[in-house]
């Protein structure tokens, strides 16, 4: 075991400047917005069991508005099974940011900044594709902002430890989503919800493409001392969303839920 494990090792440091410019052309091939790396190193035990190539300082341009920026991340970790690197057939199986500010944005026409992943042709095969076989993402100390001047929303929140698991190619269906969320604010149109709230998440997703609906199979939210359940649907139409949801209390405290109810909503 001593020796298959130092082959693989070896293997790895051998061929460690051909697995780093695959990745660096498929990501300019597949990504249509300008991205910038300071570092790339091979990481053999940060993302263990998968081989990771580890991307330091990680910028991507928002295409939207070029003097902007889309993504800064300390640490962008895209992640391999051993057994196809040593095939030569690097499906990305993984990947994990690690201490990063994302902006998204979505403006009036509703246009947004993050669709920068190009179309595929319709003759690239499936080993060709370079999220087909996309399993897990991973995000640790990540700010997200987020615009829809569209249907005016804004949300601003840190995610402190959430893995995405499931299908990512185009043809997704199902996503699992598991982590811990500090929601520093959660505003749509005039209403404030969740102002400094840690949140608990345990969902589970079935996605609709061809409708842009997502539907709970699963969603169980702890929010402070709150513990939610949650089941329906959100559906995003070209000017507004439509909730069709339902909350239902596993334990109950008052004071914490009446927090949540916008302080301009007449009851």
């Amino acid at each position: 075991l001593f020796l298959v494990v130092l082959g693989v090792i070896g293997y790895l440091l051998l061929n460690k400047q051909e697995i780093k410019n695959y990745a660096l052309s498929q990501l300019n091939e597949q990504l249509d917005a300008k991205i910038s790396i300071n570092n790339i190193e091979i990481a053999l035990f940060k993302q263990f069991p998968k081989v990771s190539l580890d991307m330091h300082l990680v910028r991507i341009t928002d295409p939207t508005q070029p003097k902007q920026f889309l993504m800064q991340a300390e640490h962008v970790y895209i992640g391999f099974n051993i057994y196809d690197i040593l095939r030569k057939q690097y499906k990305i199986k993984l990947i994990a940011i690690d201490s990063a500010q994302i902006n998204l944005y979505t403006d009036l026409a509703g246009k947004s900044n993050f669709n920068i992943l190009k179309k595929r042709n319709n003759s690239q095969s499936a080993d060709e594709a370079f999220l087909f076989s996309l399993k897990e993402v991973k995000l640790n100390q990540v700010n997200v902002e987020y615009t829809n001047r569209n249907i005016k929303q804004h949300y601003d929140l840190r995610l402190q430890n959430i893995l995405f698991s499931g299908d990512f190619s185009d043809k997704g269906e199902r996503l699992n989503c598991k982590g811990l969320v500090y929601a520093r604010k959660i505003k749509a149109d005039k209403f404030q919800f969740a102002k400094n709230k840690l949140i608990t998440l345990d969902l589970a997703l079935a996605i609709n493409k061809s409708t842009d609906t997502y539907t709970f199979n699963k969603g169980f939210i702890d929010l402070d001392l709150l513990q939610l359940n949650l089941s329906g649907s959100i559906s995003n139409k070209p000017k507004s969303t439509f909730y069709d949801l339902k909350v239902g209390a596993r334990k109950l405290d008052i004071p914490g839920m009446l927090s949540l109810i916008p302080g301009n909503l007449n009851l």
